[in-house]
């Protein structure tokens, strides 16, 4: 989606506090193109985390391809006290011209940074905004990829949307193959729902499927569903609507090659079914995924002082666990996003965490098995546009083994918390069901984190398994509270 070597490129850049810094500023000529000249100024500071940052700016003015242009274009190297680039980041602003002094003709701006980790491969983030003032038309462009240390792609994601005058946007989506190691265009045109009857059936369903857990009455919605016995376009996946009555509409479609489904809520549903396959008494399967129409995502709190309007995660969760019981998924309830070009992001980035579903009103992520633990800033990605950050802990639970007893027996459950940062404090949620309850009788209480550990009391009241919920809620001080 990106041709590197005839552009410039835009950065824009978090950096570490600045302690010192030294600067100078030199005439400066072009070496590409000799008619653009002016300045060009290097600076040089300690940051306080131990770094070193080197930025070149080059402020230029001159023709180019016969227009008067206008440009400032900055590289910087944020290099460890061992000299190892951390991050790299290149920036460019172009202003075009008729002529000297004449009109503005287009405005474009780019923006490019990697992100290094410590096996020296890094996260490559690719943004590019284009106006063309004579005819109105406007190109926004969003690329996300990682690569090796050797520079080769191992994954990546991309959006191009185009805007005229009186049209519709145009978007176009992109995903690398590795293995053809070339992007490829992906459909995001909702597929036929081809209506079907009910085929009372032996209820097989080793499918992956993830849904969205809420959406708008007319809301698009974007879910995955990994089928181990089929692939791409082939993947059959069946739909199905619930209306106010109870009755229920049965609809076959075809995932795609990235295990993407995309359907519309059809009219007067309050209930949306993916699954594979329909058990004997002709209802979905035991792996089937269930999204509600309206109301707001489950085990949410709302968000403080999200933004009066535009692109916000409006309810969220304080602390995410990493793996678990949940399987890391992460659940946010959304506003003013388009479902189909949706993403969750962790710092920024899409690196550690992997958006799975989407519609106008949530989006569900799945955190990685490798992303740190700890304080996290959590932000939705629409198109071109990024909301307002929220913090989150992302942590791991592990409760100890209790031993069995006779009804009546009281046990003490512990729950293992690591991850908590030393300035957050945590409230563990019980639900105990099954075979137990709480020593009062009760099923659900909470108890602080205290090092690391939150304890309750449970007795046993009769023969069976204990069934024993828990959910963490962190106090971020300025934040969550």
């Amino acid at each position: 989606m990106q041709n590197v070597v005839a552009r410039a490129l835009i950065l824009a850049l978090l950096l570490a506090p600045v302690s010192a810094a030294a600067q100078t500023t030199t005439p400066y000529v072009d070496p590409n193109n000799s008619s653009m000249t002016g300045t060009q100024t290097v600076t040089t500071a300690k940051l306080d985390n131990g770094n070193t940052l080197e930025t070149t700016t080059a402020e230029t003015t001159g023709f180019l391809d016969g227009k008067y242009v206008s440009q400032t274009y900055t590289y910087s190297f944020e290099k460890d006290k061992d000299g190892n680039t951390v991050r790299y980041t290149r920036k460019l602003v172009r202003t075009t011209y008729d002529k000297k002094g004449g009109k503005q003709l287009a405005r474009d701006g780019w923006t490019e940074k990697d992100t290094y980790n410590e096996a020296g491969g890094y996260n490559h983030v690719f943004d590019e905004t284009t106006v063309n003032n004579e005819t109105g038309e406007t190109t926004d462009e969003h690329t996300e990829s990682e690569k090796d240390a050797s520079g080769k792609t191992l994954s990546g994601q991309g959006t191009k949307t185009t805007r005229k005058p009186g049209e519709k946007p145009v978007k176009t989506n992109e995903t690398f193959s590795p293995e053809k190691q070339t992007w490829e265009k992906t459909s995001l045109a909702a597929p036929s729902l081809e209506q079907a009857s009910v085929q009372p059936g032996s209820g097989t369903h080793d499918e992956i499927a993830y849904l969205p857990d809420v959406a708008g009455p007319s809301s698009q919605v974007v879910a995955t569903f990994t089928d181990p016995d089929q692939s791409g376009p082939s993947g059959q996946v069946m739909v199905a609507f619930d209306d106010r009555s109870g009755h229920r509409t049965f609809f076959k479609t075809v995932a795609d090659a990235q295990h993407h489904v995309l359907f519309k809520v059809m009219e007067g549903a309050v209930a949306v079914w993916l699954f594979k396959s329909f058990k004997g008494d002709g209802t979905p399967d035991d792996g089937a995924v269930r999204c509600a129409i309206g109301g707001n995502v489950p085990e949410t709190q709302a968000v403080p002082r999200v933004a009066s309007n535009g692109l916000a995660i409006t309810r969220a969760s304080s602390a995410y666990e990493r793996g678990g019981m949940g399987n890391g998924i992460v659940s946010v309830q959304t506003r003013g996003n388009d479902p189909a070009s949706s993403q969750l992001l962790m710092d920024g980035s899409t690196n550690g965490v992997q958006t799975l579903a989407a519609s106008d009103s949530n989006v569900k992520a799945r955190i990685g098995d490798d992303a740190a633990l700890g304080r996290h800033e959590f932000s939705l990605r629409s198109g071109t546009e990024t909301s307002d950050a929220m913090p989150a802990d992302v942590v791991t639970l592990r409760a100890d083994p209790v031993a069995g007893g006779e009804p009546g027996t009281v046990n003490t459950l512990t729950v293992h918390c690591d991850g908590l940062p030393p300035a957050d404090t945590g409230t563990m949620y019980f639900l105990v069901s099954g075979a137990a309850r709480l020593e009062d009788g009760s099923q659900t209480t909470s108890a602080p984190v205290i090092n690391g550990i939150a304890q309750v009391r449970i007795r046993g009241i009769s023969a069976g398994a204990a069934l024993v919920k828990f959910k963490l809620q962190a106090r971020i001080n300025g934040f969550w509270t």
